[in-house]
């Protein structure tokens, strides 16, 4: 199987997208709209980011001290102790925060991406074909049709394709495949495969 790039018929820069994921409480009105278990573990969220954070420095405080103490040839029994209780600590913190762990104000402030609408040509050539291998094919481009999104920002609208694929086999074309749109693939078929 060879499988070429799929690109512009020019070749062109990705656009650079500016914006900012934002947090649940920028957006007016939208905490109301959490249930009460959920506004609560929202609105404890910062008090567990505090306490996380705050545990992490100690682990890396203490790892530091034995450090500096090995290199000296001193006694580490009891930095030992306190490091392993510094990471208990953290690990039962980290649990505490559960699913906001990550800091949505950590991301960056902007991505970039081929604009949408843009037509990318390729191909994919199969050598010495059995009937299988274009089965596998025409099974992977059915999975791609149902969930057609490729590359990073999916949450940002990103990434969703769709396509036709023609099959040629000695240069006459069989079958047209179309994807995209979450749906099964559409496969005309013009002429008996060989």
């Amino acid at each position: 199987l060879r499988v070429g790039h799929f690109v512009p018929e020019e070749n062109m820069r990705p656009e650079h997208y500016p914006g900012v994921r934002k947090d649940l409480g920028e957006a007016e009105g939208v905490v109301e709209l959490l249930s009460s278990s959920d506004a609560k573990r929202y609105h404890g969220r910062s008090e567990a980011t505090t306490r996380r954070v705050e545990a992490d420095k100690l682990v890396k405080v203490i790892e530091g001290k034995i450090r500096k103490a090995k290199k000296k040839n001193e006694c580490v029994e009891q930095l030992t102790k306190e490091l392993e209780e510094a990471k208990k600590k953290a690990e039962i913190y980290k649990k505490e925060m559960g699913d906001m762990q990550v800091s949505s104000r950590t991301l960056a402030a902007g991505y970039t991406a081929l604009p949408a609408g843009l037509e990318l040509h390729g191909r994919i050539v199969i050598l010495d074909a059995k009937k299988r291998d274009m089965e596998m094919i025409e099974c992977g481009l059915d999975c791609l049709s149902r969930s057609p999104v490729l590359g990073a920002q999916s949450a940002r609208g990103c990434g969703e394709v769709s396509g036709i694929f023609k099959v040629l086999v000695d240069g006459e074309e069989k079958k047209r495949i179309a994807i995209g749109g979450y749906a099964p693939s559409k496969v005309d078929v013009f002429a008996a495969e060989g």
